[in-house]
């Protein structure tokens, strides 16, 4: 249990660092959804992990998010693209963990 704990861990303060990426860029909407799974997480709903690949695919969904002054972000345009390359790896990285636990949980009796 101690490794499925730092792996939760891990994946919580993946959420939060995007959290506070789209907060200081104006980003509400999923920036409520974030703070929505964080919440379920911290609270052991293994939904949560649902949630969270459920947004990854379509249109519309968190990988189609960009950050950009034209879409009324706060953001100058010359550091657009290095926000959105950490926004792009975190992203990555919250998919590959919930992916991984939702993985475990359907493996486990």
């Amino acid at each position: 249990m101690p490794e499925s704990d730092a792996r939760l861990a891990g994946l919580i303060a993946n959420l939060d660092e995007a959290a506070a990426l789209l907060r200081e860029h104006g980003e509400r909407h999923w920036l409520a959804w974030l703070l929505r799974c964080r919440a379920e997480l911290v609270a052991h709903e293994t939904a949560a992990f649902d949630r969270i690949l459920a947004a990854f695919g379509g249109m519309g969904s968190f990988n189609d998010l960009l950050i950009l002054a034209v879409n009324g972000h706060a953001v100058r345009p010359d550091q657009e693209n290095v926000v959105n390359e950490r926004l792009g790896d975190l992203r990555h990285l919250i998919w590959t963990d919930a992916a991984d636990f939702r993985r475990d949980l359907s493996a486990s009796p």
